[in-house]
């Protein structure tokens, strides 16, 4: 599929067992592995992709089953760069290749919420409580809203444009959440998910 998308995609190789891809990307200069978690396993993917992780350049992209739940976490924990479901399509899968070949970061949209639900409290009046984050103030729903998009790598001018704001109100929002989780950038926020610790310089701490 991703040969027929795009000549600027490069097929190197394929591996029937999870456990032979890090080997694999390794011999032949891969810069990412797409795994299929419904073929290959969840448990034995986790275990590939903690064990590709310290490779560079090569970053691992899941094709998540679409009954996942908390296993999207633990893949960012293990190193995942890009997540996004089986049935997303060609054209979702290119633009999550190209974003992780690039050293970016690409969660689908759908998964956004999913995993950064559970990090914050709900703004809706009586609604369920999460466990806290940064200072325990709560992000508000529209707050949620811009931090689920801000996952995604999309910029302050492309959540202003889908949430139909300005995008000096998106900056504001966007100072605020790093404010309330207090972190410094999006990478820091990325870290925080992944549950790593944040250095000075702005990067996940290792150990």
């Amino acid at each position: 599929m991703l040969g027929e998308l795009s000549p600027a995609f490069t097929i190197v190789g394929e591996a029937a067992e999870a456990g032979a891809v890090a080997d694999a990307a390794r011999r032949r200069a891969a810069d990412v592995v797409v795994y299929d978690e419904d073929s290959l396993g969840s448990a034995s993917v986790l275990a590939s992709v903690a064990q590709l992780a310290p490779q560079r350049p090569a970053r691992a992209v899941v094709l998540l089953g679409l009954d996942a739940g908390d296993s999207c976490r633990e893949y960012l924990r293990a190193g995942a760069r890009g997540l996004l479901f089986r049935d997303g399509g060609a054209d979702e899968l290119g633009f999550a290749v190209r974003s992780v070949a690039e050293g970016g970061v690409y969660l689908t949209p759908r998964l956004a919420g999913v995993i950064v639900r559970p990090l914050v409290r709900s703004g809706r009046p009586g609604g369920p409580a999460g466990r806290p984050v940064g200072r325990g103030d709560p992000l508000t729903l529209r707050q949620t809203e811009i931090l689920d998009l801000m996952l995604t790598g999309v910029s302050n001018a492309e959540i202003a444009a889908e949430l139909s704001l300005s995008e000096k109100t998106v900056k504001f929002h966007v100072s605020n959440i790093l404010g309330k989780l207090n972190l410094k950038n999006r990478t820091q926020v990325l870290a925080h998910l992944m549950g790593g610790r944040i250095t000075a310089e702005g990067g996940p701490e290792k150990g």
